[in-house]
Parts: C-alpha cells; sequence; structure tokens
C-alpha cells in the first residue's frame, strides 16, 4: 500500500480506483465532489476553477508540497494537464510523477510533431492544416492542450491566422467515434479495450463529448491494426501507463484523431474489480504489462460499461432537496458536495452502467440523463 496523490480536473475515477487498490488517496481536483472525497482518506485539496475547467499551477503545487511533508509517495495525474507540460515538470520535481513524462506529454500536444509521427508510420488520420484554410467549410478548429471536445468549432474566415500554439485545422470526416484505453510501458502497449464515444452538439460546438461505452469487439484486421498503431504510439512517445487513442471508424478503416497520455475518461469503466491503478504503477514504474487472465480481468470481464456526463439545459441552483435527490439516483456519480449554481452546460453529474451489451448501455444512459434532468428541473 501507498500513499498517492492524484490530480485532475475530476480526480473521482483515479482516487477511486487507487482506493480499490488500496493505496491511501489525496484527490486534487476542481470539484471535490462527494464520491471524490469518499474515497480519498488522506483528504481533498481544491486546485484550479471549476467554472473555467482551469488547473492553477500555484495552487497545485502548494498542494504537492503538503503532500510531500505528510509522506505521500508520488502523484498520477489525469485530465487538465493537456497543455501544461511546464507544469508537469515542476510538479514532478516537488513529488515522484507517475505517469508519460512533460517531455512526451508536450510531444503529443505538438499537432505538428503528432501528426508527422502518424505520417511517418502511415498511419492514416483526416487531412490537418496550420494556417487557416482558405475556404473553412468542411474543417474544424481545433486546440491540443484542450480536452472534452469544447475546444472544436467550426473553422471561420476570420479565424487567427496563425494560430495560437497548439491549435490546428482538420478536415471533418464522417466516421464513428472511437477510442481505444491502454497501458503503455515506453515502448509497447497493451489494449484493454475499444469503446464507442457519444459526443453531441452545443451552442456552436460540435462534437462535445458526453459519453463512453464498451469494451466493444472489433473485426479481426482492424483489431490487429489498432494494436499495432497502439505500439508504435507507445514507442515514438514513450508513453507510460493509462492512455488512450481516439479515432473515427469508417467500415473497419482506423482514422486517428488524438492521442491522451494519460488516463483517459473511460478509465472508470475498467479494472472495476481492482488492480487496475497497480497495474498503471507497474507499467510505469517497472515496465510491466498485464498479460493472459490478468489483461482480461482488468478489460472488465466480458460485461460492458457505460457513462455519460450530464449537462444542465438551463440555470440549475443545486439546493438541497435537489441534491438530496441526486445522490439517490441509480448509478450516479460525481454528486456536487454542496449546494451549488449551475449555468447551462455546466456538469451535473456523472452516470454509469454495466450490463451485456455496450450499445444498450448507451442508449439507456442517454434516457436516463433526460430522466434526471426532468426531475432536477421539477423539483422546488
Amino acid at each position: 500500500m501507498a500513499r498517492i496523490a492524484v490530480a485532475a480536473l475530476s480526480a473521482r475515477a483515479l482516487a477511486e480506483a487507487a482506493q480499490r487498490d488500496g493505496h491511501e488517496v489525496l484527490a486534487l481536483d476542481l470539484f471535490g465532489d462527494r464520491d471524490t472525497r469518499a474515497a480519498a482518506s488522506l483528504g481533498w485539496a481544491g486546485v484550479g476553477d471549476g467554472k473555467a475547467l482551469r488547473m492553477d499551477a500555484e495552487r497545485l503545487l502548494a498542494a504537492l508540497r503538503s503532500a510531500a511533508r505528510q509522506g505521500v509517495q508520488g502523484w498520477v495525474y489525469g485530465s487538465g494537464f493537456d497543455g501544461l507540460p511546464d507544469l508537469l515538470a515542476a510538479g514532478a520535481a516537488v513529488l515522484p510523477l507517475w505517469g508519460a513524462t512533460p517531455t512526451s506529454v508536450a510531444a503529443v500536444r505538438d499537432p505538428q510533431r503528432f501528426f508527422a509521427a502518424l505520417q511517418g508510420y502511415g498511419i492514416a488520420h483526416p487531412a490537418v492544416r496550420y494556417r487557416r484554410p482558405e475556404w473553412p467549410e468542411g474543417w474544424l478548429r481545433k486546440d491540443a492542450h484542450a480536452c472534452g471536445g469544447w475546444h472544436v468549432r467550426p473553422a471561420q474566415v476570420d479565424d487567427t491566422d496563425p494560430p495560437a500554439p497548439g491549435q490546428y485545422w482538420q478536415c471533418e470526416v464522417p466516421g464513428q467515434p472511437m477510442s481505444v484505453t491502454l497501458l503503455a510501458n515506453g515502448q509497447r502497449a497493451q489494449v484493454l479495450g475499444v469503446n464507442t464515444q457519444q459526443t453531441r452538439s452545443w451552442h456552436g460546438r460540435p462534437h462535445v463529448f458526453v459519453g463512453v461505452a464498451g469494451p466493444l469487439a472489433l473485426p479481426g484486421r482492424t483489431g490487429t491494426a489498432l494494436q499495432g498503431i497502439a505500439n508504435c504510439l507507445a514507442n515514438h512517445f514513450g508513453l507510460r501507463g493509462l492512455c488512450g487513442v481516439d479515432f473515427l471508424l469508417q467500415g473497419e478503416d482506423i482514422l486517428v484523431l488524438e492521442l491522451n497520455p494519460r488516463p483517459p475518461a473511460s478509465v472508470s469503466m475498467y479494472g472495476q474489480a481492482g488492480g487496475l491503478f497497480d497495474a498503471h504503477l507497474a507499467a510505469c514504474q517497472h515496465g510491466h504489462l498485464p498479460l493472459g487472465d490478468a489483461a482480461q480481468a482488468l478489460s472488465g470481464g466480458g460485461q460492458a460499461h457505460a457513462q455519460r456526463y450530464v449537462l444542465a439545459r438551463r440555470t440549475l441552483p443545486l439546493n438541497a432537496q435537489r441534491l438530496a435527490l441526486l445522490a439517490t439516483w441509480p448509478g450516479v456519480h460525481d454528486v456536487p458536495n454542496a449546494a451549488v449554481n449551475l449555468n447551462a452546460g455546466d456538469p451535473v453529474c456523472t452516470l454509469g452502467a454495466k450490463g451485456a451489451e455496450a450499445q444498450a448501455l448507451s442508449e439507456h444512459l442517454q434516457h436516463a440523463s433526460q430522466e434526471l434532468l426532468n426531475a432536477l428541473e421539477s423539483t422546488p
């Protein structure tokens, strides 16, 4: 058992995974939800602005220094550090970091370096440009330093050119949004599962990420190709620990969109019987990857899982009555710890479900999220 800090925009999934494997956990995130605090035996500290979804460097480093004084042995990061390799490096100087190195993150989050690597390995991806397209129709403007799809917008004729660091344009092409959840050891990767992703349009943002379900079986050729892609990226970028690749599936063809060099959103669906966090540590510290039955156990043992973010449709004060309703809703996670006023688009909670078939679970959660919002909005 170790004393470990986990840091992310929302640290709940990492905190629960570490707790399942018997570790003492300090949770550092932006929300301090009830279940995050429940999984954190060493406590919780706020390290950023939940409304702006932004880490505060000074607060994070202060929390890590405090953790070191408490005997915490190392820390694991999740979402929120995608464009902050310098902050990761500063944190690693305070407390050992168990995950992809800041150098790896900087390389992955540089669009020109990332897509050049794909090109070099012959890995297909939608066309990209680093200068504004003359005709914006059919192009998306993206930001490799962001996450969750909130940064994706249709290209405009007045887009800044040249773009800010991390920004680029990508051709919008059809396909099923997918992801693969991986464990990497710096040289190769173990595929834990393939997932289908759910996105929605929200006020000019056409691809906001709202849910994931898996694992799914892929045809043999596609699965083999995906394993090859995972190995290439793990070796090229020196990936370590839990990570994920987002891609579009066109029939049996894979078009890679981006690489998350840290535990992705799907991580909460894997290793629910335990062992996932320890597998992350083993990959980071010793280069060990799970094989055979151990890998199968982390993949869910044949059971499907799904989760969906519930976003407020309009202004929604979460008072005591609404919080009480929320806390008792089936499959709910990420319940706010205290009353809060939400604006349209703010996260209300996360819903999770498990069963025999991923697509059915995804559809169930889509309906359940609307039922929950109807119930909350009708509660005084």
